[in-house]
């Protein structure tokens, strides 16, 4: 089963992110938009038992703390867009929860997560008719600083689906 760590948002920063989505992407660019938006903090992959993982997280200890949208982003970069992004504040608490999971998937021996840039993605790009256009609105547009309360993070189960990914909670 593919799993993933991630924290959920506020129906206000879901607002801000669809907002975001529908300003941005028009003719000039074939996306395929995110239709659930959570920060990721670590993609696992496929895992055959997570029971393990499941008790090694559940030792994982943070202090409750606020995500803010901050700018938009892309990656890799201007010249080659292949995922549109808005990221977070710089906020030292997710940082360490991020640091934290790691500790704990160590006896796991996944691949370490060494480039963690928290991020939420609006779409991943398939083509751009006019990229210097599509990078002028890219930058004229302004995120709104919506909130998120960051009180947990969660265990998910991702299956694909012709429809998109379905998420089911583990933890």
């Amino acid at each position: 089963m593919r799993l993933f760590i991630a924290i959920d948002l506020s129906k206000e920063a879901k607002q801000e992110l669809k907002r975001l989505q529908q300003e941005l992407f028009d003719d000039n660019i074939k996306v395929s938009a995110a239709k659930s938006f959570h920060l990721t903090l670590r993609f696992l992959g496929d895992v055959e038992k997570p029971d393990k993982i499941i008790e090694a997280l559940k030792k994982v200890e943070f202090s409750p703390t606020k995500l803010k949208l901050s700018e938009l982003g892309v990656f890799p970069n201007k010249n080659y867009v292949r995922v549109v992004w808005v990221g977070i504040e710089e906020n030292k608490k997710i940082l360490e929860l991020h640091k934290q999971i790691q500790e704990a998937l160590k006896p796991f021996n996944f691949k370490e997560d060494f480039d963690f840039k928290p991020h939420l993605t609006l779409g991943r790009v398939k083509f751009v008719r006019d990229k210097s256009e599509f990078i002028r609105k890219l930058e004229s547009i302004k995120v709104e600083s919506a909130e998120s309360d960051v009180k947990e993070f969660i265990l998910y189960k991702s299956t694909l689906t012709p429809d998109g990914p379905f998420y089911e909670k583990l933890l």
